[in-house]
């Protein structure tokens, strides 16, 4: 039997703004691929460098794109009354937190945000995190992070307000946090590092899953129902992840299908048997 195209509006219409989207994302994702690539240029590079003192990249007042990613010596005291911790984490299938704490640098007015870690769901209240809060001092060689602030559509941290405490938070967000504490703090934070092999270091950040996609449940990954801590020494260092490059190369090619395969059921909506086409005209 004969088919031609038979034009509807409705359909072309509908057919063409899904196609022009997802051409859009798969344009989006390859940009995102291409930014990744950089991005991990820079890791590579400031994960050779050698530790820089606190005080000296203090001194210099570098803007916090040229310090995203060094690597950071620093000393100073902790202020765990003031500590706050990161919700909706896990770490080898427990769920849990990382925990931020203000540490002071000699010398700094401003206090320095330090992830210290994962602490399992069990310690996660301000209780009972008191039993990992010591010692007050500490030496360490951290990385430097840039702060999280909430996209348009992701779900948003409490304002701080007078009088009323946030603990929990879903982001490291920095200027938000500061507002609830008596004092300022530095404008990037740093996540505790305990691994010295700089390539097992960059193998835990450069990961195809990310905590970021837990955010709104832990409910999308596995956890443990009765794991064992004593295998454990809390806090346990953790890194914000980066996922590979490759895997946004891999949504470039999935929306382009899906542009395709829009195209192709447009099409065959708008086939009609040549007689019926006569029998509209």
């Amino acid at each position: 039997m004969a088919l031609r195209i038979y034009f509807s509006p409705k359909v072309t219409i509908v057919g063409s703004l899904l196609i022009a989207l997802m051409l859009r994302l798969s344009w989006w994702q390859w940009h995102r691929h291409l930014e990744k690539q950089e991005l991990i240029k820079v890791l590579d590079a400031r994960l050779a460098d050698e530790p820089v003192p606190a005080n000296k990249i203090l001194e210099k007042n570098a803007p916090l794109s040229d310090l995203v990613h060094a690597r950071i010596r620093v000393e100073g005291e902790y202020d765990f009354a003031h500590e706050v911790v990161l919700r909706n984490r896990r770490y080898d299938g427990m769920a849990g937190v990382h925990v931020l704490t203000p540490l002071k640098i000699p010398g700094e007015e401003r206090r320095l945000l330090v992830s210290r870690g994962f602490l399992p769901l069990v310690d996660s209240e301000r209780d009972a995190r008191a039993k990992y809060q010591a010692p007050s001092r500490a030496t360490f060689v951290g990385l430097i992070k840039e702060p999280l602030t909430a996209h348009f559509f992701a779900p948003k941290d409490p304002e701080p307000v007078i009088g009323k405490w946030v603990d929990a938070w879903l982001r490291p967000d920095v200027a938000k946090i500061q507002k609830q504490l008596p004092y300022p703090l530095l404008p990037f934070y740093v996540e505790l590092m305990d691994e010295e092999d700089i390539g097992k270091v960059r193998e835990k950040i450069l990961t195809s899953s990310s905590d970021k996609e837990e955010l709104l449940s832990l409910t999308t990954r596995k956890v443990s129902a009765t794991p064992d801590y004593t295998k454990y020494s809390f806090p346990i260092s953790v890194y914000d992840v980066i996922v590979p490059p490759g895997k946004h190369l891999g949504y470039v090619y999935e929306w382009a299908f899906m542009a395709l395969m829009t195209g192709l059921i447009c099409l065959v909506l708008q086939l009609r048997p040549r007689h019926n086409v006569r029998g509209r005209s």
